[in-house]
């Protein structure tokens, strides 16, 4: 005869929710929230913005012969917009994503040295 056990009943059972439990969650929690900042970072910077044509036309168009930006912005939500990074100048928004992500290595591997050379709670409360 199979035992039908809840969640709940394997926690009471293996002696509750504790002070570790609410410890290493509260850590794993702010992990998560790093890992959604860094999805978040690539629609907020590298989204491209609406545009619009100053005087519209049948043939209208944002881009000039000599790829200037000549439209007007519809929506101010990101760092492409801010800069405007469209036209000629719209690879920008690329390399804005991957100098986050080369920064974002150099110091994960910059943390990694800390914590084989002085330990991880060392290097942990450093980086935090």
């Amino acid at each position: 005869m199979a035992v039908s056990l809840t969640v709940e009943d394997v926690i009471e059972r293996l002696g509750g929710f504790g002070r570790y439990q609410l410890r290493l969650f509260s850590i794993s929690g702010f992990a998560y929230f790093v890992i959604g900042a860094v999805i978040l970072q690539q629609v907020a910077v590298e989204r491209a913005p609406q545009t619009k044509c100053v005087v519209p036309a049948a043939n209208c168009t944002v881009c000039a012969l000599n790829d200037t930006f000549v439209g007007s912005l519809v929506d101010f939500s990101t760092a492409a917009s801010s800069f405007e990074l469209v036209c000629g100048r719209s690879i920008l928004r690329g390399w804005l994503g991957s100098i986050f992500f080369v920064g974002f290595g150099m110091g994960s591997t910059a943390a990694g040295y800390m914590a084989d050379t002085y330990g991880r709670r060392k290097a942990l409360i450093f980086v935090l």
